[in-house]
């Protein structure tokens, strides 16, 4: 069988997935090619079919001028198309199709004369709104219109998502053999209540192949003699909950805790200018070998699918307190960890303080992350190629 995988990027926890799923695939003796559009990479097997930094500047130009997301982008569009068709895949599986790098008309016609299978994995909410990755309000169920949130991702001076939301429903009838995969049944329920529901869709969690530690120099970042707690700012939005963090950090006692902080060195500079140890931006195989060293991991997210760092906290035996968001409290439950369904500083202070830290969590962890691997995950993407 031939799979065609394609994604924003080749890298990061979209690309990341993408990947496993494309190297167990091909250890089942499938032919796998990777494509993507965005930050091209060295030395990398995916394919690169993105624009020259010209072409992209007009092309991104466009999109924020006109508000016609997913309008543009024609070179890059043709270009992935000429590869699918040289390469004649029985499946093609799409992953994120926004960040500014597909022409969704173009895309949307060559799949409509496609005779193989068409899976898309939804990452977040961008099938299901005009416009928005995220569901920031309540219009997408009924129709997007007149929206109050064109400064959000992916960015607009124009609201046309209205229009932008009829398109994609027709886009997307209009595919012969399509399935859609929530990687939680969280954002499977929002697709019952959207205006594709209409569409096959089915969920199958996310998961993660065997963790691997890279030993980092962790002298004066841990603390015996402290509670150590990590949280980990690899994003610069509210959303994940860089506020909560620093109001947290104003009212904990830092005599009996040690926050540790894991992301980019300039916004954690910026942002974090508590009393805390900043490790900067690590690698995967760094960060779980952090994540193995300390306490609890906290994730005080507003707005998430499946974040797989909960997992990778579980598969090094960390237990894990993180808010009730998205698919968070499939992952988290009484086992390993707490979920907190007050998103304040507050209540997550009073959950970190009567935490059981005496409680020997990595069995229950290790048995918990067991749901999320790699195999279960791959079979389960395996078995819908060959429907």
């Amino acid at each position: 069988m031939k799979i065609a995988i394609i994604n924003t990027y080749a890298n990061g926890s979209t690309g990341t997935i993408a990947s496993i799923i494309g190297q167990y695939s091909k250890k089942q003796g499938n032919d796998v090619r990777y494509y993507y559009g965005r930050e091209k990479q060295k030395d990398n097997e995916w394919v690169y079919v993105g624009e020259n930094k010209l072409a992209l500047s007009v092309s991104n130009a466009l999109s924020f001028f006109t508000g016609k997301i997913g309008s543009f982008h024609v070179f890059s569009t043709k270009k992935l198309i000429n590869e699918l068709k040289k390469f004649n895949p029985d499946v093609i599986h799409i992953h994120n199709i926004h960040g500014n790098y597909l022409n969704f008309k173009l895309l949307f016609n060559y799949l409509k004369s496609f005779p193989g299978k068409v899976i898309i994995t939804l990452h977040d909410e961008f099938l299901l709104t005009g416009r928005c990755a995220l569901c920031l309000c309540d219009k997408w169920k009924k129709g997007c219109e007149k929206c109050p949130h064109k400064s959000a991702y992916p960015r607009t001076l124009f609201d046309k998502s209205k229009k932008l939301q009829q398109e994609k429903i027709a886009f997307l009838k209009s595919l012969k053999d399509l399935t859609l995969v929530a990687p939680s049944k969280w954002l499977s329920v929002l697709i019952d209540s959207s205006k594709i529901a209409f569409l096959d869709h089915r969920c199958i969690h996310n998961g993660l192949p065997e963790p691997v530690l890279n030993e980092i120099d962790l002298n004066g970042i841990i603390d015996n003699d402290r509670i150590n707690i990590l949280f980990a700012a690899y994003t610069r939005s509210e959303d994940k909950g860089a506020l909560i963090i620093k109001e947290l950090a104003k009212k904990i006692d830092c005599s009996k805790f040690n926050i540790v902080v894991a992301g980019y060195d300039d916004y954690c500079s910026n942002w974090f200018d508590f009393d805390c140890k900043k490790v900067g931006l690590l690698k995967r195989e760094q960060l779980l070998f952090l994540l193995n060293k300390v306490d609890v991991f906290v994730n005080p997210t507003f707005k998430d699918n499946l974040p797989t760092i909960l997992i990778e906290s579980l598969q090094v035996g960390t237990p894990a307190i993180t808010f009730d968001t998205g698919g968070c409290g499939e992952i988290i439950d009484n086992s390993c960890g707490t979920i907190v369904s007050n998103k304040t500083s507050e209540a997550l202070l009073e959950v970190i303080e009567h935490f059981d830290y005496k409680k020997n969590w990595k069995a229950h962890c290790y048995n918990k992350a067991k749901d999320f691997s790699l195999e279960k995950m791959a079979n389960s993407y395996l078995t819908l190629y060959k429907e």
